[in-house]
């Protein structure tokens, strides 16, 4: 397609002027490329049921949101283009935006996001301003006059770090690239030679994904916490929440002499019961303008009432107020005064709190709710995106030919993806399961189950970072039996996309991708991450499979370097690694001396070597299909459910598998005390202990060699 040619209106520019500040144009300019009737979403999916007027260019006003898609960034996309003075620059503003949202920049790409257009605007009007206080049009700019636009200082006249001046050295290049479609002014020299942002600016390409980890000793606790209010705690606040939901039902407003006895008959219950009356927590009542009598609070009339099966006005007759406060001065006040009962916290053998009362149950719902978001996205891999897209009815089970009960999730996966997203399934734990089931009946209503009780934010959206590490300080004051430690001078800030990181990491860090959720978590059973590289839309394997290369690599520096220091190798796989480690260092010349060795070359050919290896609980493997007792047919890696690690000659065995063998011995020797054994599961046994008591001959003796 033939592109236009840029009007050259310079003409027009000299007609105006600076006045105060601003430019008075001697006539408002007009888009030699886009009539003023022109829808400016044309072209993309809107979303289902949008009741707002679509924008056209000639509005000042435009409301992208009916074109955004991502559930976790709850937004009103507007843009108010009567902000730019300046009418040239706004209608070059109007001009860039349009091109974004209905031209892609090359064949084969797809539409921008609408956020990635929205946050461009924000860049370009800093990008405009700074050509105001230079008097310079777009056309004008020079390379150094690019570099300071780079470096202009950022929030609170902080220096510009890389990552901004990326971002806005990106935007120079699709204003570039966008320079056909803009009337009056565009950029006449492709920026920095068509280098890409990041080498432009010197950002260093990452060796492997920057997100943090969070470290066991944190994220252990934290899930733990996470599980116990999905396993435990979730009954007892989804109880409250009917309770609440009964206590705003009540409409019972009856006569006098109805009302007092209905209210003696529930006062009398409460006395026998050895039980208070409902108190309105000071904090409350302060704010409320109500008197405190003592230290706790001050009677709850509308609860009371609510118990009762009254309604609120009822409390407005004298002889009802007069009747609770005759009872408070018998009964005294009781924190909570719900009557949802408490359930016991294993771990303590305590209630897990006191009594709710209206204004904690629905803390406690809010707390449930990201407790829900920990264990499913944790659990899952699930991205933040992901996580918030899942609707009602979104989880289903699976009946395996063998009697496992698959248990998966459907959801909407938008990395890489068009602006709608594309869906996708998970295989996810029975936990996950249970936090969705648990969503759903919070708010049966809602269209998304990840939706907080509180009008004013209906779902968690950009606010879940927060409402992350405050659970963590929650659990921190309820749970100071299993705190969440802080890894430095400051709490661990928790952070959606390190779930995801972090789980990823687990699975690679734990032999053949297993983690014993009993020895982890102190989780109700072993879990294993079988079904967590969940579906290949979502990407999640590709990423297990990374941190599980990043593992092999370590593992393999630290055989490299036991092989410079000496270590003598155990028989089969052990000896064969061992040789091919001393190959590599006779190639590089990583010798006393000698000069220093390319560490990139060397870590290059160590990860060639890892590609082989294999960790396990009783061994590790260094795979070659001539030996591997495991391989049958035409299979081309270890069958790790067919490994016998103490015959084959792929094994590599070494101290650090000792404690697993060690417990194989021990369990072997109970089993062998059990009664009524027959003698074929005798001999078997037999067989075992002989194996592991050779294993750890054999590990013992090299130890011994080793001193």
């Amino acid at each position: 397609m033939q592109k236009p040619a840029v009007a050259d209106d310079s003409s027009n520019w000299t007609g105006l002027r600076l006045v105060y500040g601003g430019w008075k144009p001697s006539a408002a300019p007009q888009s030699a490329h886009v009539q003023p009737d022109a829808y400016v979403l044309a072209g993309r999916v809107l979303r289902k049921g949008h009741a707002t007027p679509l924008p056209v260019f000639g509005d000042d006003y435009w409301n992208l949101t009916p074109a955004s898609h991502r559930t976790n960034y709850p937004h009103d996309y507007f843009i108010d283009f009567t902000e730019i003075e300046n009418p040239h620059h706004r209608l070059l503003a109007k001009e860039f935006t349009y091109s974004r949202l209905v031209r892609r920049e090359r064949q084969g790409r797809r539409l921008p996001s609408i956020v990635s257009v929205y946050t461009d605007h924000g860049r370009l009007r800093l990008l405009l301003s700074f050509l105001e206080q230079r008097s310079l049009r777009l056309a004008d700019l020079t390379e150094q006059d690019q570099i300071d636009f780079l470096n202009l200082l950022g929030a609170r006249n902080q220096p510009a770090t890389v990552f901004i001046r990326r971002h806005r050295l990106a935007l120079l290049k699709r204003i570039y690239e966008h320079g056909h479609w803009l009337t009056h002014d565009r950029l006449s020299v492709f920026p920095w030679d068509g280098l890409s942002p990041s080498a432009a600016v010197g950002e260093p390409k990452p060796e492997e994904n920057r997100t943090p980890r969070i470290p066991k000793e944190v994220m252990e606790p934290y899930l733990r916490g996470a599980l116990f209010y999905v396993l435990t705690a979730a009954p007892d606040i989804l109880a409250v929440t009917h309770e609440c939901r009964r206590l705003d039902e009540v409409d019972a407003n009856p006569p006098r002499d109805e009302a007092i006895a209905v209210l003696a008959r529930w006062l009398e219950a409460r006395q026998l019961a050895g039980r208070g009356l409902p108190m309105l927590p000071m904090r409350i009542a302060r704010a409320k303008g109500r008197p405190t009598p003592d230290e706790g609070g001050t009677l709850n009339t509308a609860v009371c009432l609510g118990l009762a099966g009254l309604h609120n006005r009822v409390g407005r007759r004298s002889y009802i107020a007069a009747m609770l406060n005759d009872a408070t001065a018998r009964l005294g006040l009781e924190p909570g005064g719900l009557d949802t009962p408490i359930t016991i916290d294993p771990e303590t053998g305590q209630p897990w709190r006191a009594r709710f009362d209206r204004i904690s149950a629905f803390q406690e719902r809010r707390l449930l709710i990201v407790a829900c978001y920990v264990v499913t996205a944790f659990l899952s891999g699930m991205r933040d995106s992901e996580v918030q897209a899942m609707e009602p009815g979104c989880y289903f089970t699976e009946d395996l030919a063998d009697g496992t009960i698959r248990h998966k999730v459907e959801s909407t996966v938008y990395k890489g993806r068009a602006s709608t997203g594309q869906r996708a399934t998970w295989v996810v734990v029975e936990e996950v399961s249970k936090a969705l089931d648990i969503l759903q009946r919070i708010n049966p209503s809602a269209t998304l189950l990840f939706t907080l009780p509180d009008r004013r934010q209906n779902i968690l959206g950009k606010h879940i970072n927060d409402l992350l590490n405050e659970f963590r300080d929650h659990l921190n004051l309820t749970r100071p039996h299993d705190p969440v430690p802080s890894p430095g001078d400051a709490p661990w800030r928790f952070t959606t996309s390190q779930f995801r990181r972090t789980l990823a990491w687990f699975i690679s860090e734990q032999p053949f991708g297993f983690v014993a959720g009993k020895r982890q978590f102190k989780h109700v059973r072993a879990t294993t991450f079988q079904g967590y590289a969940g579906t290949s839309e979502s990407g999640f394997r590709a990423e297990v499979e990374a941190e599980e290369a990043a593992a092999r690599l370590a593992d393999m520096e630290d055989h490299y370097d036991d092989m410079i220091a000496g270590v003598i190798p155990s028989r089969g796989g052990h000896q064969r690694l061992f040789a091919d480690l001393a190959a590599i260092r006779e190639e590089l010349g990583d010798f006393p001396g000698y000069a220093p060795v390319d560490e990139r070359r060397k870590r290059a050919m160590l990860a060639n070597v890892a590609h082989n290896y294999y960790e396990g609980p009783l061994n590790a493997c260094y795979y070659e299909e001539a030996n591997a007792l495991c391989r049958h047919d035409d299979e081309t890696a270890p069958v790790l459910v067919r490994c016998t690690p103490g015959r084959c000659a792929n094994s590599c065995i070494t101290s650090a598998h000792a404690p697993a063998w060690r417990r194989i011995e021990a369990d072997t020797m109970v089993m062998l005390e059990l009664k009524g054994l027959s003698a074929p599961q005798r001999a078997i046994l037999h067989n075992e202990l002989r194996e592991a008591q050779a294993v750890l001959t054999k590990i013992e003796g090299e130890g011994d060699a080793d001193q």
